[in-house]
């Protein structure tokens, strides 16, 4: 079957991802990893492949079911895929490290003070609430409830980023949402960027009930398919789709899925989050969301347009500015050649000086020459004279003495 969709761009990764890729789809070749088919909540059986590949380059099949709209992956992962995939190569691949770090702490501390902030204007003081959270990572959320009163527990595996949320005070088991079943009923249930993540939310969502009071607020983050509308991946399917998330919500299909649960939903955010509370009938199928699919597939459509746009904006842009780089590197190097030929210019500047004191120097020592030359000649002149004056007056000396020798 030929996808819908296909790669356009393509997803940076470090060293670390790379790494953890690797080793990832080097267990798929060798079987350690097995992949298993799966089924639409709806009963559906026909449906549309939309993508053949994730993010970071791992084939990866993503369908619609055509009955009722909802994405998901198929084939997925078997269980024991999936817990060794989450211990060995969620992190570094997802979070591009292997242990949390004060860095990435405060990063979901802010983003979850975000969180906290909305559900208590919502469910008021949250002081003595017992609140769990399912799949907390490193428990940064719970840090921030635990900080408004709150008595909270969390589990999730990955012991490495429990450890730092065990140091800051906070209260992580590792383990399954059962784990928290000793703890008591909770007040609140937090599941952020976790359904997605699971085989049967469905069954998931009817089995958490047991954890929660009967008035309990359950809040359920996922990344909507809408994120891609709002820019949060670039209008690239490519970006949001990932091996780690078996299903792929839209708000309609997630509130059919809660409704059918047997939960009342209370709030939904576009792009971010639902809260509910467990009042309702449970049943077995979600019942069919109309028109979700020809909806979906229209928006996937429309947002693959917008991204050819970005891309051709981006090569333009990309174009301009290597374009822009090359005028610069010319300027700089004019500008070198200019500073080369001012130095240049200036030591010829220096030699000349240098050569017209040397010349008036030399002229100087002429004159000073010429002068004494001059003085010379002078002098021999005179002495010329002197000595042709004597001369000539021993002529006159020689010749009287001759005549007084003739007068004898």
């Amino acid at each position: 079957m030929t996808p819908m969709f296909v790669r356009k761009s393509k997803q940076n990764m470090m060293d670390v991802q790379e790494n953890a890729k690797h080793t990832f789809m080097d267990k798929i070749a060798k079987g350690q990893y097995r992949e298993e088919n799966t089924k639409c909540l709806c009963g559906g059986g026909e449906d549309v492949l939309l993508t053949d590949i994730d993010r970071y380059g791992i084939p990866f099949k993503t369908v619609i079911c055509k009955r009722c709209g909802l994405m998901r992956a198929n084939p997925y992962y078997s269980d024991e895929t999936i817990t060794e995939f989450y211990k060995e190569e969620y992190s570094p691949l997802y979070r591009e490290l292997d242990t949390c770090d004060e860095k990435f702490w405060e990063k979901y501390v802010k983003y979850g003070e975000e969180r906290v902030d909305w559900i208590e204007n919502r469910v008021g003081n949250l002081t003595g609430k017992k609140v769990y959270e399912i799949g907390c990572g490193s428990g940064a959320t719970l840090y921030c409830f635990q900080n408004r009163g709150a008595e909270v527990c969390g589990c999730d595996y990955g012991e490495k980023f429990m450890q730092f949320g065990k140091e800051k005070g906070v209260t992580i088991l590792c383990g399954e949402w059962d784990t928290l079943k000793e703890q008591g009923k909770a007040d609140i249930i937090v599941i952020n960027h976790v359904l997605e993540h699971i085989k049967n939310p469905l069954e998931y969502l009817k089995d958490i009930k047991v954890l929660m009071k009967e008035n309990a607020l359950l809040y359920i983050g996922v990344p909507f398919i809408s994120q891609i509308e709002l820019g949060v991946y670039e209008y690239d399917l490519f970006r949001y789709v990932q091996n780690a998330h078996a299903w792929y919500f839209s708000e309609e299909t997630l509130g059919a899925i809660v409704k059918a649960a047997g939960y009342e939903i209370s709030e939904v955010r576009k792009g971010e989050y639902l809260m509910c509370t467990p009042k309702g009938e449970e049943k077995d199928f979600i019942e069919p969301v109309n028109g979700e699919y020809e909806c979906t597939i229209q928006h996937l459509k429309t947002w693959d347009r917008v991204l050819d746009i970005i891309l051709k904006y981006k090569d333009t842009a990309a174009q301009k500015e290597e374009q822009r780089k090359e005028v610069l590197e010319e300027k700089e190097q004019i500008l070198e050649s200019r500073v080369q030929l001012q130095e240049e210019r200036k030591q010829l500047v220096e030699e000349r000086n240098e050569l017209r004191i040397e010349k008036q120097e030399l002229l100087q020592k002429n004159k000073e020459e010429h002068e004494k030359r001059l003085e010379l000649l002078e002098e021999r002149k005179k002495l010329v004279e002197e000595k042709n004056g004597l001369l000539e007056d021993r002529k006159h000396l020689r010749e009287e003495i001759k005549e007084l020798k003739n007068r004898k």
